[in-house]
């Protein structure tokens, strides 16, 4: 089982499970074909990272989820494009309601390339993370974790740094809406998928600093360095013929930001958005199994027990799986077994026991 020191005795490149690399991890099928995603650990570029929403909508989170639906969204081949305008009028843009994983594929391959060139840390966070790591929920935007730039008066901005995205890259980063509202990609004519940032540094969401798994030359971080908070995913859109590495937080941490949050005051959709959650920490849990150097800290499992034990009544409460104990317990949250005498209840006593289906302190 992971222990709570592993993670600071030995900084190595995150792993799933036992191996190393694995490769050739099919998403659910999108129109005829399937897009690929491998995994890998080893990093030989240097890609950005990010945190706080920006959006003009102050009740706008990035963490907002869409209803689980049965059957993904058609890609964008089947969505009727906007008019188009005569060549006097300025060309408009729509957001696709309901993208398909290709055409998330596909934005997040264009944005990556984009920041590349401009030397722009971010990482993948939100819905299509999960993704990423083997779920198939539908998500209706590419939610984005970017490192702000320090300005001439030591404040750092990301509404600088994406304002200028923008304005340097139109047609394919563009607006549905004016006063250069509704960020979208671009991904077939004139529709795009929705795309939210989250300043890495200044933010309430709980989400880190972006640290790299490597300096930027490659060399591995000494042991008093900071820790890795992301790491590259191979991703290959159906019918192109190269990938792209992509940088998407790790998953220990993404779990641990759900957790955080999974209560949230104000929230208008909450049961779905629940769901949703119950989803995606199964997934993060599932690709933490078995891995090493990714518990929790002692410190990190008591602040967030409370907090599992309040996931795991709700997910009970709709049927939900994919929460085992055993995972909980191999990244260092002390949950109790089920035994002989029944399952577990998570919850506790007046006295602070847990307490089984009996009612009778553990």
């Amino acid at each position: 089982m992971g222990t709570s020191k592993s993670r600071h005795e030995k900084r190595e490149h995150w792993s799933i499970g036992i191996t190393d690399i694995i490769n050739a991890v099919q998403l659910q099928k999108s129109n005829e074909q399937r897009a690929t995603v491998s995994i890998e650990n080893k990093t030989s570029e240097n890609d950005p990272p990010v945190q706080q929403m920006i959006s003009e909508r102050e009740d706008t989170r990035v963490v907002q989820s869409t209803h689980v639906e049965n059957e993904e969204s058609p890609s964008f081949g089947t969505q009727k494009p906007v008019a188009k305008l005569n060549p006097s009028e300025k060309k408009t843009f729509a957001q696709i309601s309901q993208p398909s994983n290709q055409d998330l594929l596909i934005a997040a391959y264009k944005f990556n390339n984009i920041t590349r060139r401009s030397n722009i840390e971010f990482t993948v966070i939100g819905g299509f993370s999960a993704r990423i790591f083997g779920g198939n929920r539908i998500t209706k935007s590419l939610d984005i974790l970017i490192a702000p730039q320090v300005s001439i008066n030591n404040k750092a901005s990301v509404r600088q740094i994406i304002d200028e995205l923008f304005r340097n890259n139109p047609n394919v980063l563009e607006y549905t809406r004016l006063d250069r509202q509704g960020h979208i990609i671009v991904i077939h004519e004139n529709v795009g998928v929705a795309i939210n940032f989250v300043d890495s540094v200044n933010n309430i969401y709980h989400f880190p600093d972006l640290v790299a798994e490597t300096h930027p030359d490659g060399t591995p971080w000494s042991r008093n360095d900071p820790e890795p908070t992301w790491s590259y995913r191979y991703i290959q859109p159906a019918r192109m013929q190269t990938g792209s590495k992509v940088p998407i937080l790790l998953p220990r941490l993404l779990l641990q930001q759900r957790v955080l949050l999974f209560t949230r005051p104000h929230e208008k959709d909450e049961l779905n958005r629940k769901k949703n959650d119950v989803n995606d920490i199964a997934i993060y849990l599932t690709s933490l199994y078995g891995s090493e150097h990714q518990s929790f800290t002692d410190e990190e499992a008591r602040e967030l027990l409370s907090h599992i034990r309040n996931i795991l009544r709700f997910a009970d409460s709709y049927q939900m799986e994919g929460l085992d104990v055993a995972k909980w317990r191999w990244i260092n949250i002390p949950l109790r077994m089920p035994t002989i005498y029944g399952t577990l209840h998570l919850g506790c006593t007046s006295h602070g026991h847990l307490t089984r289906n009996t009612g009778q302190p553990a």
